[in-house]
């Protein structure tokens, strides 16, 4: 298959000059995999801090062999209907969750998300012997892909009741709730039941059709949580386009992209048209076009011959699971920037009123905090040195607000019960504050004082909040 290529980038622009005629004639078929260990070990996957997933040209021809279940291939486990409240929702969803092949209990996975297509459900990509789940399969077997956990979302966020009496409009919108259900209910669950490698370098979101448009809002809206997106074939409704304009699937979610930082860029950006394709050829090469005058990295195919179909969709998840978590970025540099800066902390914690001059504010509410004495506050006052730390915060599970500080601070996790007022650190890199209880592994921060527990539900459930940390 021919492939037209949209990628941002000297050494890429440079990498095709050379290989001209590799980009623009069909692909020799000798490098077509047949599903088997001998032909793919070249291609072996190894984890490296140089791998530039944008240095290889995407495939289109891979063979029908590995989507297909083979003997002797261990295919991992599929949970199916694993239910989750969501607070985005106002309701319990379901999605179903791929334990890879060779799952240890003793050791932490990076995820990928994955959204169906419009009128599609948690089961359409993950399921017993689905095609998503047989190629990840197989490509794990082959050494083409690395160990991850796969959870298929549910797009559909609202009254399970009523899922049968929406229109196709109110679905596109009901559809756009699930950015705010991956990020803010998801993601939270996984981490709390599953073992996973937290971070935006251990997290990838893709989906086909309008699932691809929505991987590109949720990864462009949450870029401090998503690494790796993933967009194939995406609808319009992103950003405004001109396409299909008067309609509801032209109505944009943003209204531009967020201009990722130097901090949170993707690590891989990728995006696909079949040139058949009926509906998304002109949206996806302009959002292309919009992230290339942004001079946002992107790897942006135009596969000759694919049309909108799942032919097409299993060969961009075989590019995708191909050079997604294959880099292993460093650890956050200001986190081990900030815990070489202190000084070394005894093993036991004490605790004291303030923590020089180190306040919290709920909103617009200052409120009084008994820090503790330890790596992470100190970790935590370097960060709000320069200039206050602003939160935004999501209420989850009915018992407290979390929300995502954007760096990877020193911790020290102990499964603890907490109480209303208890202010934790949770997987290194979210802080979250109690107005009920949960039991889980939390390294302790401090302790809101001075407010009854119906004080602290009237602060922290009612919505959600914005908590900002000074220090003096």
């Amino acid at each position: 298959m021919k492939i037209k290529k949209g990628i941002i980038g000297i050494a890429a622009v440079l990498s095709c000059l050379l290989a001209f005629s590799a980009c623009s004639s069909t692909q020799n078929p000798s490098t077509a995999s047949s599903g088997s260990k001998n032909e793919t070990a070249s291609a072996t996957v190894a984890n490296s801090e140089n791998f530039d997933p944008y240095s290889t040209e995407n495939r289109y021809d891979v063979s029908e062999d590995m989507f297909k279940k083979r003997s002797g291939v261990d295919y991992g486990k599929v949970l199916k209907d694993v239910t989750y409240y969501s607070s985005t929702a106002g309701d319990d969803k379901q999605c179903n969750i791929l334990l890879s092949a060779g799952y240890d209990e003793s050791k932490k996975y990076p995820v990928m998300y994955v959204f169906h297509g419009f009128g599609g459900s948690h089961d359409n990509q993950i399921d017993d012997d689905s095609y998503l789940t047989l190629l990840y399969g197989n490509m794990l077997n082959d050494g083409l892909a690395v160990p991850q956990i796969t959870v298929n979302v549910d797009m559909y966020t609202d009254k399970q009741a009523d899922k049968d009496s929406k229109s196709d409009e109110q679905l596109r919108f009901i559809y756009d709730k699930a950015i705010d259900d991956v990020a803010v209910d998801l993601m939270p669950f996984i981490e709390k039941n599953y073992n996973v490698l937290t971070g935006r370098e251990n997290t990838a979101v893709a989906g086909m059709s309008e699932g691809g448009a929505k991987s590109l809002c949720t990864g462009f809206k949450w870029l401090d949580k998503f690494g790796y997106i993933g967009a194939f074939a995406p609808d319009t409704g992103v950003i405004p386009t001109e396409y299909y304009k008067g309609t509801f699937w032209n109505t944009p979610y943003m209204q531009e992209f967020p201009k990722p930082t130097e901090a949170n860029t993707p690590y891989y950006l990728y995006m696909s048209v079949g040139s058949k394709d009926p509906w998304n050829i002109d949206c996806t090469l302009y959002y292309r076009d919009v992230l290339n005058k942004m001079g946002v990295k992107n790897q942006t195919d135009l596969a000759e011959g694919y049309e909108h179909d799942s032919d097409f969709w299993q060969q961009c998840f075989y590019n995708y699971l191909n050079k997604i978590f294959r880099s292993t970025p460093k650890a956050e540099e200001n986190a081990s920037t900030i815990a070489a800066a202190q000084p070394a902390e005894t093993s036991e914690v004490t605790s004291k009123t303030e923590s020089d001059n180190l306040t919290l504010k709920l909103g617009d509410n200052a409120v009084e905090i008994e820090w503790q004495e330890n790596e992470s506050v100190n970790a935590l006052k370097q960060l709000a040195k320069d200039s206050p730390l602003e939160i935004k915060m999501s209420m989850y599970g009915g018992f407290e607000q979390v929300g995502s500080l954007g760096k990877t601070l020193p911790s020290s996790d102990e499964k603890i019960t907490t109480e209303p007022g208890d202010i934790v650190l949770y997987s290194g890199n979210q802080i979250s504050v109690f107005y009920g209880s949960n039991t889980w592994e939390y390294t302790r921060l401090g302790k809101i004082k001075n407010k009854s527990d119906s004080e602290l539900k009237d602060l922290l459930g009612k919505g959600d909040i914005t908590l900002t940390i000074s220090a003096g």
